[in-house]
């Protein structure tokens, strides 16, 4: 392949699908109506141990048990005031496996961290799951939720409406576990989470694909709002559709390119 490469991207491999090499180096941003800013990132143990010693905390992984030889990853998240103080700081994800973020969404006084889990400990499952977890604005958990998407899916985008979350993502792609490479077609997906009336701190996960407009080739959803006016409720989805996988374009880089969609619906 001629011309430059990405350091981060693998062997080979000429796109990086949902920024995934990347995400350890991504940092997510969102702002409520108060002007408090939530950050969210990876974080590793090196990570957790240089903000405990730089930040003063005692921050931890989530660990239910002692697995030494496995790798825990979770989701480090910041609060800062307006004033630029660090109002608090937390980690959220999956206890034992490991987490990556891929998007915040910000409602009144809940913030949603959005990404996806490996299935179980070790690097051999075939499935990966889609990951939301809730923390209230002033840092305290609420729900965390994993939901099993076709194949292996992750969320990618989200927005309130009160305390129900919408949430768009990617499902039915295959990745390597051991490595990073995309080799089937995803598809968009469309879910709302709700309080369980039964369960305190749980949430029930309902599909609406229906409200989706079809695609073709890898399509993700990418964007995701909603808005509420006069009682009336709009729901914003977009992305792209024939987009590239891993590989796509290893032997030649103008078939790295895709199409946009979206869709306007009212709710």
């Amino acid at each position: 392949m001629r011309g430059p490469r990405s350091a981060f991207l693998p062997i080979g491999g000429s796109y990086d699908d949902f920024d995934a090499v990347t995400a350890p180096y991504l940092v997510h941003l969102g702002v409520d109506g108060s002007g408090r800013a939530f950050v969210a990132q990876f974080a590793d143990s090196n990570r957790i141990q240089s903000h405990n010693t730089k930040m003063g905390t005692s921050l931890e992984l989530l660990r239910d048990k002692l697995h030494p030889r496995e790798r825990t990853q979770d989701v480090l998240v910041s609060g800062f005031d307006r004033d630029g103080s660090v109002a608090f700081a937390t980690v959220v994800g999956m206890p034992d496996v490991e987490d990556e973020v891929f998007g915040i969404a910000v409602g009144e006084g809940r913030v949603a961290v959005l990404g996806r889990h490996r299935r179980e400990l070790g690097r051999d499952n075939t499935e990966i799951h889609v990951m939301v977890a809730e923390l209230s604005a002033a840092g305290a958990p609420l729900a965390t939720t994993s939901f099993d998407a076709l194949d292996s899916g992750l969320a990618q985008s989200g927005a309130y409406v009160g305390s129900q979350l919408w949430v768009g993502g990617t499902e039915g792609w295959v990745q390597n576990p051991s490595g990073r490479s995309v080799s089937r077609e995803g598809q968009p997906f469309l879910v709302r989470l709700s309080d369980d009336p039964a369960i305190q701190g749980r949430r029930v996960v309902e599909r609406f694909d229906s409200l989706l407009p079809p695609t073709s080739g890898h399509a993700e959803l990418r964007a995701l709002r909603v808005h509420t006016n006069a009682g009336a409720t709009t729901l914003f989805v977009g992305g792209h559709e024939y987009g590239p996988q891993t590989h796509t374009g290893d032997g030649d880089p103008s078939l790295i390119r895709s199409d946009a969609w979206w869709r306007l619906q009212q709710l």
